[in-house]
């Protein structure tokens, strides 16, 4: 009898010791009995609190599903997924080894003190399977049917022993590069193996980058509140298409940016019909509970994408926040801020070879080119010569030029941009425009001999630019600094002081001319105005230029320079802009704080 009732005993302990395979699917499952152990939200399981992971828990489920590339936003409930799927795998397996990778031990262990080893407890089916006496610093557990490590992947040792059947790949936008071919391996070549990426977006072609596009790469799509149709939710804005996070970029007095009048402006446009969604808790959410991926069926590597303007729970205006600053950031040099956005916040791949518009223009769509300020105190007309580029793209010499009225104090109208191929144009325009001839610059740093003649024969005046900062004037006696050189006279035929034809001629800072224009643009905000039918051409160029911070090699010392986002790019009409700043201070438009200062002795 003792005998029998050993055998029973010890039949019973094995059949505890080996879990039954799940009679429900992971949803149900993890519904019932997964508790999420310090999560922010809810300890609960609940699908309806992330939709946009159901499709990844329904992968775990198809038999035809060997891989899941989960790409989301921070804050999406991504993580989350790994905790539950290891619960799930424990508890349901009969067998097969799982490995959780991490970047590195250290943030193994912490996630395992944190969180993973109190989920897991926290499970009812997973701790009446755990051993005793479960290490708080050591993430392995050596169950009677499977074994589980948690660990770092910057260590080789880590992933080069024997093969496991289930393994969860967490943040590996970080991880080493050759890493992830390394993890790869690790997985045996049996039927029923499971790997599991999640992550934030990485860079562009790196190994996260490649393991997405081995995927089915599906976008979330969420339905608009008005015309029903579908699209993939995202931050991003194209040039001349619907869709996206919109707003208005507004400045305090200081030139910081105004995140309270921002946040009233803030809108996601539906790509089809226009109509404007707004930061709207509860409809958000239900939009959600509305979202899909593209793909009805489930392929063999299931690859998922979201970012956090579907994540409800993040606020409108702290994406905007996050940009905003990212961009001002990169301005002055520094460029992780805007990688970071890329990565964490639209869960996409940063690309080093693309640069955001690093001054939003804001166009007045209430005007259109050739419209005018009533009784404008100048008409400036501001003009840059090109040589062209006949042999690349048989682009003959021609002019870049801009028409602007002013009022002080700091109010202007762009009334006229674009190109002209000859110097009669010039002219015609000038006088279309009613500007003064003497309120025309023309710039001559390229062929000045003729934009000499041009100016004699018009009556132009002629500038050039310098690397100077500023000149010394004296002006009433007193000393001063400004950004341009006094007036001095160019003779346009035989030597100076002989030629009886000479032109004016003002030499420029090309630094500060660009420094006054920003000041321009942030103090005047709206009043500094450009109408909605610019050409692309000056949308183009007027955002080619950004502000960074470099080292002066003879100083030592950081100074902000004006450089060009990229080699190709064009910023002629930018210069004419920036040029039109000359005239302000020609004639004392008090359009700037008091911008004289004395000269030392």
């Amino acid at each position: 009898m003792k005998e029998l009732d050993d055998t029973k005993w010890l039949m019973g302990a094995i059949k505890e010791a080996i879990p039954n395979v799940a009679e429900s699917n992971m949803i149900e499952w993890a519904t019932t009995n997964v508790r999420l152990v310090g999560s922010v939200r809810s300890e609960s399981f609940d699908i309806e609190i992330t939709p946009w992971l159901r499709k990844a828990y329904e992968a775990v489920d198809n038999s035809e599903v060997e891989a899941l590339t989960l790409l989301f936003s921070a804050q999406s409930g991504k993580s989350a997924f790994g905790e539950t799927l290891i619960c799930y795998w424990i508890a349901t397996k009969a067998t097969g080894d799982i490995q959780y990778n991490w970047e590195n031990d250290e943030k193994g262990k912490l996630r395992w003190k944190k969180r993973v080893k109190r989920i897991l407890e926290a499970c009812k089916p997973v701790k009446k399977l755990m051993p005793k006496n479960v290490s708080e610093s050591r993430p392995t557990i050596a169950f009677d049917h499977l074994s589980f490590s948690m660990q770092g992947i910057h260590n080789t040792d880590n992933l080069e022993s024997e093969s496991v059947t289930l393994q969860v790949n967490e943040e590996q936008h970080a991880w080493e590069p050759g890493r992830k071919r390394l993890a790869d391996k690790r997985l045996g070549a049996v039927w029923n193996r499971f790997q599991a990426n999640i992550s934030t977006g990485g860079k562009v072609d790196d190994q996260l980058d490649e393991t997405f596009k081995d995927s089915s790469q599906e976008n979330w799509e969420e339905p608009c509140d008005s015309c029903g149709k579908y699209q993939h939710f995202r931050a991003k804005t194209y040039e001349g298409k619907l869709g996206g996070l919109h707003h208005e970029t507004t400045k305090k007095e200081n030139g910081e940016y105004d995140f309270d009048a921002i946040e009233k402006t803030i809108y996601y446009e539906c790509e089809h019909c226009g109509h404007k969604m707004y930061d709207d808790y509860e409809r958000r959410r239900q939009r959600s509970l509305k979202g899909r991926y593209p793909n009805e069926g489930f392929a063999k590597h299931v690859g998922l994408h979201a970012e956090a303007v579907s994540v409800y729970w993040v606020k409108y205006i702290d994406i905007v926040k996050e940009k905003l600053l990212a961009i001002a950031a990169m301005r002055r040099g520094d460029k992780a801020p805007w990688i970071v956005y890329i990565q964490r916040t639209e869960g996409g791949m940063y690309d080093p070879r693309f640069r955001p518009h690093l001054e939003d223009l804001r166009l007045n769509l209430l005007i259109k080119k050739g419209s005018r300020l009533e009784n404008p105190e100048l008409c400036g007309m501001t003009v840059d010569k090109q040589r062209g580029r006949l042999v690349k793209k048989g682009e003959l010499p021609h002019y870049w030029a801009v028409v602007r009225d002013w009022i002080s104090p700091m109010r202007s109208r762009l009334a006229w941009e674009g190109k002209l191929t000859v110097d009669e144009e010039i002219e015609e325009l000038r006088l279309e425009y009613g500007a003064e001839a003497n309120r025309v610059l023309v710039d001559s740093g390229y062929n000045a001999t003729d934009v000499y003649k041009l100016c004699y024969k018009y009556g132009y005046t002629a500038i050039k630019g310098e690397n100077n900062r500023y000149w010394i004037h004296n002006v009433n006696g007193k000393k001063t600094r400004r950004i341009y050189s006094p007036i001095q006279w160019v003779p346009i035929d035989g030597k100076k002081g002989e030629s009886i034809h000479e032109v004016p001629l003002i030499l420029y800072s090309k630094h500060e001319i660009r420094e006054r224009l920003d000041a321009i643009r942030r103090l005047a905000g709206d009043r500094y105005e450009i109408p909605k039918n610019v050409s692309k051409d000056y949308k183009a160029h007027m955002v080619a230029e950004e502000r960074r911070q470099i080292e002066n090699t003879k100083t030592g010392e950081m100074e902000d320079v004006w450089i060009l986002e990229a080699a190709d790019k064009r910023n002629d009409l930018l210069v004419c802009e920036c040029y039109q700043t000359l005239l302000v201070d020609l004639c004392d438009l008090q359009n700037l704080p008091e911008d004289e200062i004395a000269a030392e002795d």
